[in-house]
Formats: structure tokens, C-alpha cells, sequence
């Protein structure tokens, strides 16, 4: 018993099997939302590298205050707690750009996602003897696997910025707390017994 959708269907030779047209669509468009992704990690990345790196190298750390140099700061612990909160956003400074600049080691290089876009060798040197329905899951086999490849990659990518700028954010409260101690102890009236 056929419905009135099989019906209206037909079947002409070489379509059985065929991969419907909104697969290799869909597959199209994650591909284009991981590309996208990639872009806006990219993004992020030459955001918070400049920062970092202005930070380091334009001296924001006074590290005269590490040196012999002395400012008047009483209690003499306070400057010590100073010093140790300087220290530890210098860490974490550091911390935040080796997380992002750092790169696995690999035995081989590792190619990229776009790398599996490629078709077989059997369809690319011989497609004229390759049917549509086998052309349809090939591509779509490339495709989505690309996307997923990608997505994966992404992914990999998102934690270790979101790790970097966590570092970068601690190392940015540890800079103020310090900078508040400072100011907090230098502003208070010397007390002496």
C-alpha cells in the first residue's frame, strides 16, 4: 500500500540512494558556523596577546620595588604583602601568555581540518564513472567530517583561551590588590608606641 507521498515521489534511475540536498546543505552551513568560530577565536586571541604583552614589556611592574629601593611604606609587613601580591600577578601574567602561546609537541605536523575536504583519489581520478548517489555521500562524508574535525578543534581552542584569560583576570586582581595595599598603608597615619 502506497500513501499519497510516495505518490507524488518519483523515482527516476540513479536517484535511489541519493542523499537528500538538505544534508549536504547542513553540512555546508557547520562548517561555515565552525569557520566562523575559528575567526572570532582568533579573535580573541589578538586581543588579549597585546595585552599581556603591554603589560609585560611596558613595565607595568615598578620591579624597583623588588630591588633594594625601600619606599616609605610602615608597617615594614605591609610591604612585604606588596611585594608578594606584585609578585604573584607577574606569575600570573606570564602564566596567562604561556597558556596561550604554548603548542603541542607532535610526532608529525597535524593538517588541517580543511584537509579533510578533499575527496577520495578513487573520485577525483576517476569522476566520471562515479554516480551521483556515491558522488552525494562523498561529499558529504568530507564535508561534515571537516565540520566535526573543526568543531573539535574549536573546542580544544575555547577551553585554552578561557584558561588564559582566567589567568590573565587573577593576575589583573592580584596588580590592584597590590596597588590598594599600597595605597591603603601609604595613606595611613604612622603610628608609633
Amino acid at each position: 500500500m502506497t500513501t499519497r507521498a510516495d505518490d507524488e515521489r518519483p523515482e527516476t534511475p540513479g536517484q535511489a540512494g541519493v542523499l537528500p540536498s538538505e544534508l549536504i546543505r547542513h553540512a555546508a552551513l557547520c562548517w561555515e558556523a565552525e569557520v566562523e568560530n575559528a575567526r572570532r577565536h582568533a579573535n580573541r586571541m589578538n586581543l588579549l596577546l597585546p595585552v599581556i604583552l603591554g603589560v609585560l614589556g611596558l613595565g607595568a611592574f615598578n620591579l624597583g620595588w623588588m630591588s633594594d629601593r625601600v619606599p616609605a611604606l610602615e608597617p615594614k609587613w605591609a610591604m612585604q604583602v606588596v611585594r608578594v601580591l606584585q609578585l604573584g600577578s607577574l606569575l600570573l601574567f606570564m602564566r596567562s601568555l604561556l597558556i596561550l602561546l604554548t603548542v603541542r609537541l607532535r610526532a608529525r605536523p597535524r593538517t588541517t581540518a580543511s584537509f579533510r575536504l578533499s575527496l577520495s583519489e578513487e573520485i577525483e581520478s576517476d569522476s566520471e564513472n562515479v554516480g551521483i548517489a556515491e558522488a552525494t555521500r562523498a561529499v558529504f562524508r568530507c564535508t561534515y567530517g571537516a565540520a566535526l574535525d573543526l568543531r573539535r578543534r574549536n573546542a580544544t581552542e575555547q577551553v585554552r583561551i578561557d584558561r588564559g584569560q582566567q589567568a590573565l583576570l587573577l593576575a589583573s586582581l592580584h596588580a590592584l590588590l597590590a596597588v590598594a595595599c599600597y595605597t591603603l598603608f601609604a595613606a595611613l597615619p604612622l603610628r608609633r608606641s
